[in-house]
């Protein structure tokens, strides 16, 4: 399986492994599944699921970028956090600029939303609702 990433762009990897099945969500999409059809140059590949820590990748063209908040959990489902991720990012910015103490607590409370590995879609949902809200009082 090989996966091509855009150069400077975030993207939310998942992968789900159930016995011998793998399957890659980017960004909350299936894009692909890895079973024990695939074939590599005409061999079987077994499905398991390895992470390395040494390198991402063969020796030869490994990849070269950041990697940011791994999470791993036996949750059958997981609800996508980069709605609010992005939205922590930019109201961290204007909350230091402002200084607004009600912008800070919002985003001390979303930002422990992001931190929680298995937060519910309802409880990302109400964070970026409650940031959103907020920042958009600030422009008033």
């Amino acid at each position: 399986m090989i996966i091509h990433l855009i150069m400077n762009y975030c993207v939310e990897l998942e992968f789900k492994n159930r016995k011998e099945v793998i399957e890659l969500y980017e960004n909350g999409q299936l894009v692909a599944i890895l079973d024990d059809d695939e074939q590599e140059n005409g061999r079987l590949l077994k499905a398991t699921m390895m992470i390395s820590f040494e390198r991402i990748g063969s020796k030869e063209h490994a990849f070269v970028g950041y990697v940011d908040d791994i999470r791993l959990g036996s949750q059958k489902t997981f609800a996508s956090t980069m709605e609010l991720d992005y939205l922590v990012t930019s109201a961290s910015i204007i909350a230091e600029e402002s200084k607004n103490k009600q912008l800070q607590d919002i985003l001390k409370e979303a930002q422990n939303v992001v931190d929680n590995h298995d937060a519910s879609k309802e409880k990302i949902n109400e964070a970026v609702t409650n940031l959103e809200k907020t920042m958009n009082n600030l422009k008033k």
